[in-house]
């Protein structure tokens, strides 16, 4: 028998949406949103390999630019962030191992040496906006172009928005500019001399 999903619309015939704030007296019909039965099917043997989580990736990713020694990341999922920010890294100075048969990151950041994030990369995925701070620690300057990913946000042309990056770079001292097509920033020891 395989898995079924049955809808099951609400019972006892209260039709209102509005909220009860009371309880209903005894007997009187009790108003339920409409639920999925879910009927299982036969069970499944072996094993199942569940694929790393690509939120906690980006960001380690860009967090493995922080350190002189390499980090190796484990069950990174196969995804286009990953293609993404692993060329960006690269094209930034850093030394990037995928082993595609492991899921396995290798990031080496200490040649790391470019704070301009590239614009040909970081505008297919969101990721490369977890660079700007740290591109910003390492080397008091980042720039970058749009970034893209899911069209979600106020950004132009259908880029990510990167003014909510900027408002927090700016809390801890940096200076920024936004002008729709990216970002740039100093660190604040060079914003005296901005």
């Amino acid at each position: 028998m395989e898995p079924q999903l049955t809808p099951t619309p609400p019972t006892g015939g209260h039709t209102t949406d509005a909220p009860v704030a009371t309880p209903p007296s005894p007997g009187a019909p009790i108003h339920r949103e409409p639920y999925w039965d879910v009927e299982a099917g036969p069970p499944q043997g072996g094993e199942l390999r569940m694929a790393g989580f690509k939120h906690l990736m980006v960001p380690a990713m860009a967090a493995a630019c922080l350190s002189e020694e390499p980090w190796c990341l484990d069950n990174a999922p196969q995804l286009t962030d990953r293609q993404a920010l692993a060329a960006m890294l690269t094209q930034l100075g850093a030394r990037v191992d995928v082993d595609e048969a492991a899921d396995r990151v290798r990031i080496d950041a200490s040649p790391l040496h470019g704070h301009r994030v590239p614009a040909d990369w970081s505008a297919q995925v969101h990721g490369g906006a977890y660079l700007l701070p740290v591109l910003l620690a390492r080397h008091g300057r980042v720039e970058s172009g749009a970034h893209g990913g899911c069209r979600i946000g106020g950004g132009s042309r259908g880029g990510r928005p990167v003014e909510h990056i900027a408002r927090v770079l700016e809390r801890f001292g940096a200076c920024c500019t936004t002008d729709g097509a990216g970002l740039t920033a100093t660190a604040p020891a060079d914003c005296a001399a901005r």
